[in-house]
């Protein structure tokens, strides 16, 4: 991971790989949800990560269970 920022008090972190943002969301405890940002401009990426932590939070995005 290259170009590592911390965002809404540590909920989440933006970070750029391959020339492009992701968003990696704490939803639990020591349970995270990445998405991509589908971005190169920082100033987008976090915008959109800090909408994304905010969906999280306010229960508007459920995190999937995945199957064993």
């Amino acid at each position: 991971m290259e170009d590592v920022t911390r965002i809404e008090d540590g909920r989440g972190v933006v970070y750029k790989r391959g020339g492009v943002y992701y968003a990696r969301v704490r939803v639990g405890p020591n349970k995270y949800v990445y998405r991509t940002l589908k971005t190169g401009k920082k100033a987008v990426a976090i915008k959109a990560a800090q909408r994304l932590v905010h969906q999280f939070v306010n229960g508007r995005v459920k995190v999937s269970q995945r199957a064993a």
